[in-house]
């Protein structure tokens, strides 16, 4: 597969932040590119018996690059008009006024992150 833009460890802490959040956007962006790249490496474990079997497994590959290459980038987008930036670790932070608002909207009071 393609370069990785994330590495499965940030997509994990992403869809993490999302769900503890109740923000669902990011969460499902990186759930799609996670299943992406999974089937893309699971096809490569299937047997091949027959030409058809070789053509159905490089469709998938292709396909399945393609959707990646395209969830990463809209992932890359959503994530800086939304504010995420990450630390010196790597990992993805939510930004705190996106971590309020998700509060507010489940009538929660702002507490400060540790």
């Amino acid at each position: 597969m393609a370069s990785l833009f994330f590495t499965q460890n940030q997509l994990n802490n992403i869809m993490e932040q999302g769900m503890v959040r109740q923000c669902a956007c990011p969460t499902l962006l990186t759930r799609l590119l996670s299943d992406a790249r999974f089937l893309n490496e699971y096809q490569r474990t299937c047997l091949e018996n027959s030409p058809t079997d070789r053509r159905v497994h490089r469709t998938i590959e292709r396909v399945t690059e393609t959707v990646a290459g395209i969830l990463e980038s809209a992932l890359v987008e959503v994530m800086a008009l939304e504010g995420w930036e990450a630390d010196d670790s790597g990992e993805f932070k939510m930004p705190e006024e996106l971590v309020e608002l998700q509060l507010q909207a489940i009538n929660c009071p702002v507490q400060p992150r540790a």
